[in-house]
């Protein structure tokens, strides 16, 4: 057995790992999930030649920091466990290619950036394209969230964002960073980023500058409910949206103005619909969806805005002719 290099264990009711496990020197992959472990086997941490490992769906608490000895690991499976806290120090692990999680661990991550600055140090230190796949567990939603949660409610200190977090990052859910006080994002900040859906949602962002989602890859992006006042030229440049883009409820009963710059939509690659509405006082100046590359389906949503019927018209048909030119 010593020159076995795969084992699968999982599904046997085992409250502990078999003795001897650790002589297994070239084992490389380990399957011990569905049993009833209710601590980390440390004998596993000899395995010098683990690349896939998975105890999932058992009872482990923690996962130790010797975790990350593990060199070679690829592709770890923790999910739904009893942890108590997000084992930050697994983002630690330069070798790892994909992390699965469930609900219970995304519930666990820290209350600040500290996430997001351990991926800006992976994605930057290794320049490997992590990604985290999340289990839903039944009638929850797809979320890997961000948000600070303090004693007393929800932390408006903004959340910086630190320049490299998503660099080459995929998530096979949503990523949800609503409610966190953010003002600024800077240009190119989401650059290789691709996830299931990106929500922005009830933050403070004021200005969408050139460039800002470059690069970014997601079914569906939300940006509902800021204060955003202009949209300058080229700010979806280069990024995919294959689903729907809501911008809606910018100025909320007409404290703010938001003004859609010329060529605001240039290069964006756009599958859905392109939601404006609950946008009271808003500018669409001409040229603003010029060089949009929509899709046939796509369709401009202006309900519930001060603009004039005519005004909506005209908005919707330079929308449909921007289409028709790409």
């Amino acid at each position: 057995l010593i020159n076995l290099k795969g084992l699968n264990l999982s599904n046997n009711q085992i409250p502990a790992i078999p003795e001897g496990i650790n002589q297994l020197e070239k084992l490389r992959k380990l399957n011990i999930s569905n049993n009833l472990l209710t601590a980390f086997p440390d004998s596993t941490l000899a395995l010098k030649n683990l690349e896939e490992f998975s105890i999932s769906n058992n009872k482990i608490p923690a996962i130790p920091e010797d975790i990350t000895k593990l060199t070679k690991l690829r592709k770890l499976n923790i999910s739904f466990n009893q942890f108590t806290t997000f084992p930050m120090h697994i983002l630690q692990i330069a070798s790892l290619e994909k992390l699965t999680v469930s609900e219970r661990e995304i519930d666990t991550m820290p209350g600040d950036k500290t996430f997001l600055e351990k991926l800006a140090t992976l994605n930057t230190t290794f320049g490997k394209k992590l990604t985290i796949e999340i289990f839903r567990e039944p009638k929850f939603i797809k979320i890997l969230s961000a948000r600070r949660i303090e004693r007393g409610g929800v932390s408006y200190k903004p959340l910086e964002i630190p320049e490299n977090a998503f660099k080459k990052l995929t998530i096979n859910g949503y990523l949800l960073l609503g409610e966190n006080g953010i003002k600024t994002l800077k240009p190119g900040i989401f650059q290789g980023f691709t996830a299931n859906g990106l929500s922005l949602e009830n933050n403070k962002i004021e200005t969408l500058q050139p460039k800002t989602f470059q690069g970014l890859t997601v079914n569906k992006l939300i940006l509902a409910t800021n204060q955003i006042k202009i949209i300058q030229p080229e700010a979806f440049q280069g990024a995919k949206v294959k689903g729907d883009l809501d911008l809606s409820e910018q100025t909320q009963w007409g404290i703010y103005q938001l003004v859609i710059k010329p060529k605001a939509f240039q290069g964006l690659i756009l599958g859905g619909n392109l939601d404006l509405s609950f946008t009271e006082n808003i500018i669409i100046e001409p040229g603003a969806f010029e060089g949009i590359l929509a899709s046939p389906e796509s369709k401009l949503i202006l309900e519930d805005t001060l603009l004039s019927k005519e005004q909506i018209k005209a908005a919707q048909k330079e929308f449909e002719q921007a289409k028709v030119k790409k």
